[in-house]
């Protein structure tokens, strides 16, 4: 069998991203009704590491990166791992409700308290919201969450 590493948990996050993300969408829009979330292609826009690289050609998209990586003596790693959905501005006056609603999706895939595999995670945090533009000039807006994991 093969050992379990970080590589698995980031994989296990983005499945079940992929697995309940869309469905989350689905019922948020029912619930409020003012304007539409768009769904996360969760085949294509979904990157690893990709923080430098702003990909605007999907609108939403997510990108999950390791923030910090700590290994202790006695082998325990704690990890602090971002989640973050990046969302261009509809120039509608909604994109800081798109973003937060996002952010209600990724807290409701990953609470406190909760494994992902054999990885606890005792903390999910707040990411700072970012703003940028791509290299169009289209704005974005960017949040999510960081999950403080811990495995041995």
């Amino acid at each position: 069998m093969a050992r379990y590493d970080v590589e698995s948990l980031l994989q296990e996050i983005a499945d079940r991203v992929k697995t309940y993300f869309n469905t989350k969408v689905a019922e948020i829009n029912a619930e409020k009704g003012d304007f539409t979330l768009a769904n996360l292609d969760t085949t294509n826009a979904i990157f690893f590491f990709n923080e430098n690289n702003k990909d605007s050609n999907y609108d939403p998209y997510m990108v999950i990166s390791i923030d910090r990586w700590d290994t202790s003596e006695l082998g325990e790693s704690r990890l602090d791992i971002n989640v973050e959905v990046c969302v261009g501005d509809p120039i509608d006056g909604t994109i800081d409700k798109r973003v937060l609603r996002y952010i209600r999706i990724l807290r409701e895939l990953f609470k406190a308290g909760e494994n992902v595999g054999p990885v606890s995670i005792p903390k999910v945090g707040q990411l700072e919201f970012i703003g940028f533009a791509d290299e169009t000039n289209k704005e974005f807006r960017a949040g999510g969450i960081t999950l403080n994991a811990v495995y041995a």
